[in-house]
């Protein structure tokens, strides 16, 4: 006997014969090749019990399987016992599928069966910017890897082949039979069969609506299509579909099916909450699938985010087509890029991964000297940088504490956190900030006579007054002034994301205020006549002391409006169709 298979499985697990349960299989006088040898020969009479008929045997099995591999309650740190349940149901489901393959229909020798099913186990999630597996450990909540029967197939093929001394053509795959890793060699192919199918995918297409009884069906329908959407066992589709419903699109396959899933929208109850496609790792959508997806979601959800949504992933794709192709960005392209007017929006809850993709090989110097027109000697990308005192633009986070003497410029690409910070100095000069300010701690605003912008959310819940932001006209995220108690320095305010006013008791000092992109909340403002300009309110209304807004004419609410005296419908609406099904 020549032990092959064995000899390739202790290059890559060294220690392997010195087992325990390796070593319970042989004799004191066996050498270390014998020893794997008799151990695989009792998986293959474990092998003959699963095709068996025992189903008590089976069972018995299994469960100690599940004993060994699945992540144990103690270890799961939610404090819920229905997720700790749904947690290890799909982590064995996830696994009986390998098992059950493994042991009843793959024809590959015990020593092969054995090295795909030990490093199947190491394996995390599938990264498709990478093409590679990150690492699972003892505490990963997630299920196990799906099976790919048709990869799998390939992988142990070739491994194989190798252990009958026959070469690949392949150099790179025969790099990595060197390396013995089976999630390396499983990867490759998965990578290529994913490629082989883009190039395949076509836009034509049909949707597919799921629902709670049909958590098997969404399953099957997705096995071995390379997703990454993580519905791989019926436990987590399940627990997708006991609040909702799912709406797939699929596109033809080379038999002319309709089988390849590119879109998943997912609604609870009438609510879309999440949108994804198979673009990368991170559930974004093909270019050629954004129209489609917007079409659906217009029946589904009328919302103008969604436009602008897709009008942010096209731009994107036009800037990455650009880049590509070594054509120089435009100004406005640069804009986009660096979010300096908006954040880039995508249909989940992860940035675009192609953004840092791009930005990784540019020069954030060069690229803002030219927005800014100013010397990139002027740009700082670090706090050592920062302290210099012509600094015009800072491209990164900044976190100020009590005590630092640090000047701010007048543009900040980035965040602010101002720490517990109850006044603040040093920011006399800000202008523009393309990102959030977060001033939780902050009694006044004094400091911050210049501010025009702010890109992302402006947090000062507790100043009472709002001296010192009379500059101040857009912001495009929250702006949080819970505790403002009259709104003079407030008159150059054109435009807020959602906008909390409520201790406000008097609309003076908002005669500039135009639209409110989210909810307005002025629950104790009773004079509301100073907002005859604001247009339009995208989301809900809380106007407890105020009956009525119905002098302000050429107002349009899209939301709810909540009076005190009023019942908000939509919500038990909610709670009614919840009941129904």
């Amino acid at each position: 006997m020549n032990y092959e298979g064995e000899k390739f499985l202790l290059k890559l697990y060294r220690e392997l014969y010195a087992q325990e349960n390796i070593k319970h299989s042989g004799k004191i006088s066996d050498n270390k090749y014998e020893l794997i040898n008799k151990y695989l020969n009792r998986l293959e009479k474990t092998e003959k019990v699963f095709l068996s008929d025992n189903y008590e045997a089976v069972k018995f099995l299994k469960n100690r399987y599940y004993d060994k591999y699945v992540i144990k309650r103690e270890e799961i740190t939610s404090d819920r016992e229905d997720t700790k349940e749904k947690i290890i149901k799909s982590q064995k489901e996830s696994l009986e599928i390998w098992i059950d393959y493994l042991m009843k229909e793959d024809k590959h020798p015990m020593w092969s069966k054995y090295w795909a099913f030990q490093g199947m186990l190491k394996l995390g999630q599938y990264d498709k910017d990478n093409k590679d597996f990150t690492k699972r450990s003892k505490r990963t909540t997630s299920p196990y890897i799906e099976l790919n029967k048709k990869v799998l197939k390939q992988t142990m093929d070739i491994v194989l082949e190798h252990i009958e001394n026959h070469k690949p053509n392949d150099k790179t795959v025969e790099q990595l039979i060197e390396n013995g890793s089976f999630g390396k060699i499983y990867a490759y192919y998965l990578a290529k069969q994913i490629k082989e199918q883009e190039e395949a995918n076509t836009e034509e297409g049909i949707w597919k609506k799921y629902r709670i009884s049909e958590s098997k069906k969404l399953v099957q329908d997705l096995n071995q299509k390379n997703t990454g959407w993580c519905i791989t066992s019926e436990a987590i589709a399940k627990n997708y579909l006991e609040y909702g419903t799912m709406h797939i699109y699929y596109t033809k396959d080379i038999n002319d099916n309709y089988t390849i899933p590119r879109i998943c929208i997912r609604q609870e109850d009438i609510n879309v909450v999440e949108v994804k496609g198979i673009l990368d790792q991170k559930g974004n959508l093909e270019y050629s699938m954004i129209d489609v997806a917007i079409e659906k979601l217009k029946t589904l959800n009328n919302s103008d985010d969604l436009k602008k949504i897709g009008e942010d992933i096209k731009k994107i794709t036009t800037i990455v087509k650009k880049n590509n192709e070594g054509i120089v960005l435009s100004i406005d392209d640069l804009r986009f890029l660096y979010e300096i007017d908006k954040k880039i929006k995508t249909f989940t809850a992860y940035k675009d991964s192609r953004i840092k993709k791009i930005l990784k090989y540019r020069n954030p110097k060069e690229d803002l000297s030219k927005i800014f027109e100013c010397d990139p000697e002027k740009i700082s990308t670090n706090d050592k940088e920062l302290q210099k005192d012509n600094v015009y633009v800072h491209y990164g986070n900044i976190n100020l504490f009590e005590g630092d003497n640090i000047k701010l410029p007048p543009i900040v690409i980035g965040d602010i956190y101002l720490n517990g910070n109850t006044k603040i100095d040093g920011i006399n000069n800000l202008q523009i900030v393309a990102g959030s300010i977060d001033g939780e701690n902050l009694i006044t605003a004094e400091n911050f006579t210049k501010l025009e912008f702010v890109a992302e959310n402006l947090n000062m819940p507790r100043i009472k007054n709002a001296t010192g932001l009379e500059n101040l006209q857009i912001v495009k995220g929250i702006a949080n002034f819970g505790s403002l108690e009259n709104a003079t320095g407030l008159e150059k305010l054109k435009e807020t994301g959602s906008l909390c006013l409520k201790n406000l008791k008097s609309s003076k000092g908002l005669e500039n205020l135009q639209a409110v992109n989210g909810s307005l909340d002025i629950s104790n403002m009773k004079d509301i006549k100073h907002l005859k300009n604001l247009r339009k309110i995208e989301k809900n209304v809380i106007c407890y002391a105020s009956n009525s807004i119905d002098e302000l004419t050429n107002l349009k609410i899209k939301g709810d409006i909540h009076f005190y005296h009023m019942i908000n419908i939509y919500k038990i609406i909610n709670k009614i169709r919840k009941l129904e099904r």
